[in-house]
């Protein structure tokens, strides 16, 4: 009896081999929706905007529009700077729908005005702030030959009454240390987050309930402003006013039982066809798509209840379980025996089987930049390996030795706020030397201690970004520099203060800007003068065009792929003429390095799930461990093989070249022109100081929709 040994090939590799075959099967299994007959059916409308819109553009909105032919919701998965804005407006203009709600975050409200009333000549936009703004909307007159658009703020969605924290302080004393911690009101159980993290009302997140008796923590502030979610006075007085449902950046309505998420899943109900833009449409696991789906899809709510997430991971997504043992002794009457106990935990892992496509394929757009066929500019990313002076090194030396006994100590006591802090450390002490550092446990107490160096020191990471700007400003070109601790363990004053020190025009973005007001915000001290803009990524990182910042500096590692795509795209816009250069700043050697690597292989891995395909194949659909699991096996190794973040952004950019060499000819020309002077001078800078669905409201559609007609 003989046997075959299974070969193992390269899923690029199999495609292309098969390809003709593969798609001959798939042309005799599929019929396409969207035929160039729809697209003609809908030209004439196209070519009344005011605005035209790329042909690739005009084949999108065409496309979800002719998907209402067969369903009541459409989603637009498209690549960021697509324009998915004008394809959302294009598809209200397409269905002739009478009144169109754009839910949209509070600081992308102002674009959506400007650029429907752009793409739409004399259409109106109204931005709906208040229960007045929604009554005089409604009574408005819908005889002209555009949808009226009304805009509202997630935020306004799903305001409601005040609230505030109902943890009840209380006195304890441990090893001689007194401490105040924070008590439920009924039981008087000390309140700990998922970690074992005592909480505070500063760290509570609202509408937490005790776990213990499941009391809510969170109660009615009667001395604070009385605000009506205007989703739920939609819902209940107007159920029946809009036709359809714009949703921008979808992605973050995913959360079961999140006010946003509640607030979109009753608008769905009362719109008559719902349309969902989105530029990363799943982060990875399964469950990041479930909730989106369920509220939207009919077929969806019939077959799986809202808590069926175990029972959708089971069909489309990817368990881990993990066993772990350890030896206990049981005493007995005949004396003691060993026995040993075995702990099983369960959890979700990344990765999304093919089998979940149906779902997506008859009612799904998906888009990307290079598809639209023009020229963008030179985007290339950097990778600026700084190395740790002989002091930094022997601190940091010191602190690894300490976390290869602390991580362990952590997980033996199950004390994840140890692990947590000690991960955080490795990743962010080189950045913050000058203030020191303390690792403590969940009981506050002191575990490791590092003195800070003096503040008159410039860090080797510091002095190259300086060296950067200055550089920069040569050419007439301003910096955004990214920052991910600006709080408790906030280092962009310090930049701030070293960058004056050293002449050059810099500001800190701070939170405390309402959303809606970034973005002139920021324009305004462009036009005052500016050299470099500190922020936080995620203040920015979706729907903002920063075009006057064509360089980016990644000053900390971000976790968060997702936050990394959207941040290091904020300048690549359809409008810049400028190259665009992102800099990720590491210290050789250390955490750091092998975070970025993990960030830039989980890019990558985000790229294979949406179509691009490399000779390595398909990463797998199991993608690694998490972020901070992936640190811990790194530093707890006494031999660590650090991944080189050199290499792996390598990887990326033979991938953003291989989209360049997708271009026209004449569209890389362009793009490879250089033009600096694009950028105005820089002026000096001048000083400045739980919704609850009560009601259901179901459209069924009896007849065929009749697309695009008048």
């Amino acid at each position: 009896m003989s046997h075959t040994t299974p070969m193992t090939v390269p899923l690029a590799e199999f495609l292309e081999t098969f390809s003709d075959a593969l798609c001959t099967t798939t042309a005799n299994q599929l019929t396409p929706q969207f035929t160039p007959e729809l697209l003609e059916t809908a030209r004439p409308i196209l070519q009344s905007f005011g605005e035209p819109l790329f042909p690739a553009q005009e084949n999108v909105a065409a496309a979800l529009a002719s998907a209402f032919l067969h369903h009541n919701s459409a989603i637009c998965s498209a690549e960021m700077s697509t324009g998915k804005t004008r394809i959302g407006t294009a598809v209200a203009a397409l269905l002739r729908s009478r009144r169109t709600l754009v839910f949209a975050p509070p600081h992308l409200v102002g674009k959506w005005k400007d650029e429907i009333e752009a793409l739409l000549p004399n259409s109106h936009a109204a931005i709906l702030r208040s229960i007045s703004d929604v009554r005089q909307f409604a009574d408005l007159p819908t005889e002209g030959p555009w949808p009226l658009f009304g805009i509202l703020s997630r935020e306004r969605a799903k305001l409601s009454y005040a609230k505030r924290c109902a943890l009840v302080p209380k006195a304890t004393r441990i090893e001689r240390l007194t401490y105040q911690l924070f008590v439920c009101p009924q039981c008087g159980i000390r309140v700990d987050d998922k970690d074992g993290v005592p909480q505070t009302p500063r760290t509570l997140k609202p509408g937490t309930v005790c776990k213990n008796c499941h009391s809510p923590l969170w109660t009615f502030d009667p001395e604070g402003p009385r605000r009506v979610a205007l989703a739920d006075y939609i819902g209940k007085k107007h159920p029946q006013l809009f036709d359809l449902l714009l949703t921008d950046e979808i992605q973050e309505e995913k959360a079961i039982g999140s006010a946003q998420g509640l607030a979109f899943g009753l608008l769905v109900q009362k719109c008559r066809r719902v349309v969902g833009l989105t530029g990363t449409l799943t982060s990875g696991k399964a469950t990041s798509i479930f909730h989106i789906l369920w509220r939207m899809n009919p077929a969806l709510r019939a077959a799986f209840k809202h808590t069926d997430e175990p029972r959708w991971v089971d069909l489309y997504g990817t368990w881990e379980t993990r066993t772990t043992q350890s030896d206990v002794h049981k005493v007995l009457l005949i004396g003691k025996e060993s026995k040993r106990r075995v702990h099983v935990t369960v959890r979700e892992r990344p990765g999304i089987s093919p089998h979940i496509i149906p779902h997506l394929v008859s009612n799904t757009a998906f888009f990307q930049l290079r598809d639209l066929g023009i020229a963008l500019p030179p985007y290339k990313e950097h990778v600026k390996e700084c190395r740790f002076t002989s002091q930094l090194s022997a601190n940091y030396e010191r602190l690894k030795q300490a976390a290869r006994q602390l991580i362990p100590l952590g997980r033996r006591t199950r004390d994840g706020h140890l692990v947590s802090c000690t991960i955080q450390a490795l990743l962010a002490y080189p950045d913050r030397a000058t203030q020191g550092e303390t690792i403590t446990d969940r009981n506050g107490v002191t575990r490791f201690h590092l003195d800070p160096l003096p503040a008159d020191v410039i860090l080797p990471k510091e002095q190259d970004l300086i060296d950067l700007i200055l550089s920069e400003r040569a050419l007439n070109r301003r910096v955004l520099v990214y920052c991910t601790h600006t709080q408790t363990k906030d280092i962009t004053a310090r930049l701030h203060r070293i960058c004056s020190a050293a002449s050059i025009r810099s500001l800190i973005l701070p939170a405390s800007v309402a959303p809606e007001r970034r973005m002139k915000w920021i324009t305004d001290r462009v036009k005052q003068g500016l050299d470099t803009l500190f922020c936080n990524p995620k203040l920015v990182s979706t729907g903002l065009d920063l075009l006057d910042f064509p360089t980016i500096a990644w000053m900390e590692a971000e976790p968060s792929p997702y936050i990394v795509r959207q941040g290091s795209r904020r300048s690549w816009r359809i409008k810049q003429t400028l190259p665009i250069h992102v800099h990720y700043f590491l210290y050789k050697g250390s955490s750091q390095e092998h975070a970025w690597a993990l960030v830039a292989a989980g890019i990558n891995s985000a790229l294979l799930t949406e179509g691009d395909l490399t000779a390595e194949g398909l990463n797998q659909y199991q993608q690694p461990d998490d972020f901070m699991t992936q640190i811990v096996k790194q530093v707890l190794d006494r031999n660590p093989t650090v991944l080189s973040a050199e290499s792996m952004f390598a990887q990326l950019a033979t991938r953003y070249e291989q989209d360049q060499a997708s271009m026209s000819p004449e569209a890389q020309r362009l793009a490879t022109t250089p033009t600096y002077e694009e950028i105005p001078p820089i002026r000096p800078l001048l000083t400045s100081a739980n919704i609850k669905n009560r009601t259901r409201t179901h459209y069924e559609d009896k007849t065929q929709l009749n697309l695009f007609a008048a």
